[in-house]
């Protein structure tokens, strides 16, 4: 058995003394940070390298450690190993399974699946503080001219657009959201189980239901069968609502991908738009 020497040194001091680190690969899906599987001789983890962005980007890493350690998520979340701040990584245990793609939303047994255990999500009371993605865009973008890169045209009329869409919708109660539900956040393995807390945070249940269903494509009767399995009997303004923050979704992801280009943390996966086109 091959021993790997050429690891972190916090990985090094994470590992018991009669357990030896056999293969460390690359894992897809990490687009804010860099994610690789560890085999050791007893355990298989995830290591997550945090970039340097975190704050101009809305991670927030308190909300993301705090779903990962509570116990009503135990089953919903892997589990939280080791954070090692000065080195600015951290662990979490492996979760074996496939993530999910938009064919299997076409089965309403997989929704169903999906959305209960989206709701024990918010029913917990995992996040600590205050966070709603498209009010931090919307500071980001007034910081960006610190970061020596053009706002793209339209972009203000984009974020007022948000505004407006935020105050005509009827809120829900705050919960825990994941904030950033796109499939390969999803991961199924005869349960469902999300990933990627990092933008976990106090947000509208509605916020989560509209990136899921942008992200797996959901079509208009898909959609209406996921509020009602989400609110047993929906109002019908709560798909006017749905629609509405599918718009803040988009802009939301439209933005967070022109912040990271201007960071240029992700050369070769963002392109910084020259404009933004708004639909009224």
């Amino acid at each position: 058995m091959e021993k790997l020497d050429n690891l972190p040194d916090a990985i090094k001091r994470l590992l018991n003394a009669d357990e030896v680190a056999i293969s460390l690969e690359a894992l897809e899906g990490g687009l804010s940070n860099d994610v690789f599987k560890l085999v050791t001789t007893s355990r298989e983890l995830v290591v997550h390298m945090l970039p340097e962005e975190d704050a101009t980007l809305g991670v927030n890493r308190e909300n993301e450690f705090a779903v990962y350690n509570n116990a009503k998520l135990s089953d919903l979340t892997a589990k939280l190993v080791a954070y090692f701040p000065k080195e600015k990584l951290f662990v979490t245990e492996y979760l074996p399974g496939r993530h999910m793609v938009e064919k299997q939303f076409d089965d309403m047994c997989c929704l169903e699946k999906v959305i209960r255990a989206l709701k024990r999500l918010h029913q917990s009371d995992a996040a600590k503080s205050v966070y709603f993605p498209v009010k931090h865009a919307v500071h980001c973008y007034g910081m960006s001219h610190k970061r020596h890169f053009d706002i793209p045209r339209g972009a203000r009329e984009a974020l007022e657009l948000a505004n407006n869409i935020n105050r005509s919708a009827s809120p829900l109660c705050l919960v825990t959201c994941h904030n950033d539900l796109w499939l390969p956040n999803v991961l199924e393995s005869g349960d469902i189980h999300f990933l990627d807390f990092e933008y976990a945070g106090l947000n509208d249940p509605m916020f989560d239901l509209a990136c899921l269903a942008n992200n797996a494509k959901l079509s208009p009767d898909a959609m209406q069968d996921m509020l009602t399995l989400y609110f047993m009997n929906p109002l019908p303004v709560l798909y006017n609502d749905l629609q509405a923050s599918r718009a803040l979704v988009y802009l939301r992801d439209a933005m967070w991908s022109t912040l990271q280009a201007g960071l240029k943390q992700n050369d070769k996966l963002f392109t910084l738009p020259e404009t933004f086109v708004i639909t009224p």
